[in-house]
Formats: structure tokens, C-alpha cells, sequence
């Protein structure tokens, strides 16, 4: 269940000399927000995305495993020395049944 809270807001601020005029707008709870300004007949609206704070501290994804290296290394060479060992019986053990 999403529950958002709504607050509306009315400011009024004067322009500067070239006629701009600037808010700052925050927020810490996620969510998007549309934020209107009016200014005579004029309307500007923008879009405010507030995203949740990255509780995992790193702020990038992690996909696969988590095993060492040497740890893939050591089985993929004990992987090797045993088809190599199958080799070497084999051949041995045919020798011998050629003689």
C-alpha cells in the first residue's frame, strides 16, 4: 500500500531585472511532484523525482556470484589435473594390454 501526502504551497517572490525569478524546491520523501509557478497569464510547470536513498552504500548493482577468483582458479586447475590424470591412465593402461 502506497500512502502519498499531498501539501500545496502558495509563495510569491518578486522578479529581478531581466524578469526571472527563481524557488528552490526539496523534499526527502520519494516520489514525484509537479511544480507550478504562475506569473500573470504565464504558467511554467516542472517535474520534481525525489529516489530513495541507496541503502546498500555502493550505488551500483551486483549480478552473479560472489566467489574469489583463486577459488575458481584452484577448481579449474584441479578440474585439469584430473582430466589429465584420466589421459595418462588411459594411455598407460592400454600400453599394457598391447603387450
Amino acid at each position: 500500500m502506497t500512502i502519498a501526502v499531498l501539501k500545496a504551497a502558495t509563495a510569491s517572490k518578486p522578479t529581478d531585472a531581466a524578469g526571472t525569478v527563481s524557488f528552490q524546491v526539496s523534499s526527502n520523501t520519494p516520489g514525484t511532484y509537479t511544480v507550478s509557478v504562475a506569473a500573470g497569464q504565464s504558467v511554467a510547470t516542472a517535474t520534481l523525482t525525489v529516489v530513495p536513498a541507496d541503502t546498500a552504500g555502493t550505488g551500483t548493482a551486483t549480478t552473479g556470484y560472489d566467489l574469489p577468483m583463486l577459488w575458481i582458479w584452484i577448481a579449474v586447475g584441479a578440474i585439469a589435473l584430473g582430466a589429465a590424470l584420466v589421459v595418462v591412465l588411459t594411455t598407460v593402461r592400454r600400453s599394457r594390454k598391447a603387450e
